[in-house]
């Protein structure tokens, strides 16, 4: 076995998503803490382009830090890590751009409720509400709790049949794909859905961050208002606004995907310390997709309906296994489905 695959596959069962010991995991808190702190202080100052500059050098000092404390761990551990210092450090690096668009600092508690425990990626929802404004706020609370629960409830269902029906290797991308899935009811539909519930609660103005993305009528529908709204959020503040008046709308759209694809490195290949590559062209293929997009709308050229439909899933689902690689369904899914069994 060469040594990519070696390092791909890792401890497996419970041990992948475990620390090997207390001192990583002390480790790995003591970076999150910094990150945290880091932030608030830099989003407390004045927009500069020198503390631009800190809060974007912060995430890579994270991740690289990070990547040298885990090394040794199971891939689902350092999957999780690498993701919990790399969201502290994008919060930073959006809150200093949404800053500079002239938002007002955040304080200790907004900040600490927005960087630590929100999934968001947008400040202004955690900003005060200037006298005499109301927020609007929908869907309901209520039904965010409802839907939370529905989403979460079959999330398991599917993580446990898949678990359960899971007998062999040759079938894992299959498995992968429904673990993928599993978690994102889970997670992307049910935990943010709570979460929002809660934080509304609290007096912030937390929305869903997925739209129906079942619905979507185009590329640009999916990514820029139905998926995943918080990196579409970060996206817009850290990449587009800043680079559209340099570079122009289309290049930094494609920067955006760019950027999103090296990020999805972190996530599904650095942990796994093989299949790069992979995250970033799947990103790359679907800036392609939505360039063709802008320049079949530009000469009044749309697909509508079921075409359309067709069109966005096929852009989808097709390339999803250059995201999901098989050395992270052998690193990740793989010691899951063993533990979960």
């Amino acid at each position: 076995m060469s040594r990519a695959a070696s390092a791909a596959e890792g401890p497996t069962g419970p041990a992948a998503f475990a620390p090997s010991s207390w001192e990583v995991a002390v480790a790995v808190e003591i970076l999150a803490v910094a990150a945290l702190a880091i932030g608030f202080v830099l989003q407390r100052a004045m927009p500069h382009p020198t503390r631009r500059a800190l809060a974007w050098s912060l995430p890579v000092a994270l991740v690289a830090g990070a990547h040298h404390v885990l090394d040794g761990e199971g891939a689902g551990f350092r999957m999780a890590a690498l993701l919990l210092v790399l969201c502290y450090g994008m919060k930073a690096v959006v809150a200093v751009e949404a800053r500079a668009s002239g938002l007002q600092p955040l304080g200790l508690a907004r900040w600490l409720a927005f960087a630590a425990i929100w999934f968001g990626m947008q400040p202004r929802e955690f900003s005060p509400v200037p006298s005499g404004r109301v927020r609007v706020r929908s869907p309901s609370t209520v039904r965010l709790v409802l839907c939370g629960l529905v989403w979460s409830g079959a999330g398991v269902a599917v993580l446990v049949t898949t678990a359960r029906c899971w007998h062999s290797e040759e079938h894992l991308q299959l498995a992968g794909l429904l673990f993928v899935l599993g978690f994102s009811m889970c997670v992307h539909f049910g935990l943010i859905h709570l979460l929002a519930a809660l934080l509304r609660s609290c007096g912030f103005a937390t929305e869903p961050q997925f739209h129906a993305p079942w619905r979507a009528s185009s590329l640009q529908d999916f990514w820029g208002r139905r998926w995943n709204a918080a990196f579409a959020a970060m996206t817009v503040l850290a990449i587009y606004r800043p680079l559209a008046s340099r570079i122009g709308r289309g290049a930094a759209i494609m920067a955006g995907f760019l950027a999103s694809g090296l990020l999805h490195e972190v996530a599904c290949s650095l942990p796994v310390r093989a299949g790069f590559g992979g995250p970033g062209a799947h990103f790359a293929l679907h800036g392609v997709g939505v360039w063709i997009e802008r320049w079949f709308e530009r000469r009044g050229r749309l697909l509508r309906g079921v075409p359309a439909r067709v069109w966005v899933w096929t852009w989808v689902l097709l390339p999803l296994p250059l995201l999901f690689h098989q050395p992270f369904l052998r690193g990740v899914v793989l010691p899951w489905l063993v533990a979960a069994r």
